[in-house]
């Protein structure tokens, strides 16, 4: 199974700073191959914030980028992510749609222009609730109409999901973004089950109209164990056995995967 993850940039945020630099080697450490998109210099210098100012600066970084990707084979991977932040997450929503792509999007600090798009994605996004560039109540009626698209919403945070003079809440945020990607992650992975463990009570046994909850050991494509709770009634109509492939659906919850 070939996975791919490509890296859109900010505008002055480069693949190099700490968002993207710790999403993409999260990325990499699950087995996807890397593309870091670069818009080059006077994007990256760019300083307008409005949406008039930033349109031109957009379709400029846009064509750039498809350019860089013109010769990737699109077809030939069976999981792609994109991840963006800022300008990019624009870029990366209009380029899905324009190739006619199933993508999993991860979309850091949004701006106004992409918000139309959480309708359709697949992903979610993740804000600063004191970002300059998208107003606060933005943030907030996005993440209540589409509470599956939001990964999470950072209180009092800029648009580097940072606060001033708050360098350990600030690394305690890039692993909770890194936390969010590997629930994507996770979501659009496939994996073998390798045993399934019933509940043990003890000696008390089950307590009444308790769910009986199984302990199910998971395999990814790259040779990653994990281990998950699953109700014991969800893993029996879903005909769910040991050997058999499986992925986490859209509620988190383990499907049998048909394909190949």
């Amino acid at each position: 199974m070939r996975k791919l993850a490509v890296i859109f940039p900010g505008v002055g945020y480069t693949y190099q700073k700490p968002l993207l630099y710790y999403t993409a080697q999260t990325a990499l450490d699950s087995g996807y191959e890397i593309i870091r998109l670069d818009y080059g210099e006077e994007v990256h210098s760019f300083k307008g914030r409005t949406e008039s100012d930033l349109i031109p600066v957009i379709t400029l970084a846009e064509q750039r980028t498809k350019a860089q990707l013109a010769d990737v084979k699109w077809k030939e991977y069976d999981n792609i992510l994109f991840i963006s932040k800022s300008i990019g997450t624009t870029i990366a929503c209009r380029l899905e749609k324009s190739l006619g792509l199933t993508v999993t999007q991860f979309l850091m600090t949004p701006i106004p222009l992409t918000i139309p798009f959480l309708k359709d994605i697949k992903g979610c996004f993740l804000a600063g609730t004191n970002d300059p560039y998208i107003d606060k109540k933005l943030v907030i009626k996005a993440a209540q109409e589409h509470p599956d698209k939001t990964g999470k919403l950072f209180e009092k945070c800029n648009h580097s999901l940072e606060q001033k003079g708050k360098t350990e809440e600030n690394i305690k945020n890039l692993l909770i973004v890194i936390e969010e990607l590997n629930k994507q992650i996770q979501k659009s992975s496939r994996y073998t089950i390798l045993r399934i463990d019933e509940a043990d009570f003890g000696c008390e046994g089950r307590p009444e109209g308790e769910p009986i909850w199984d302990l199910v050991w998971l395999r990814d494509e790259n040779g990653r164990e994990i281990r998950v709770k699953a109700e014991d009634k969800l893993l029996y109509e879903r005909k769910l056995d040991e050997g058999d492939k499986a992925f986490f659906d859209s509620l988190g919850l383990l499907s049998k995967y048909e394909g190949k």
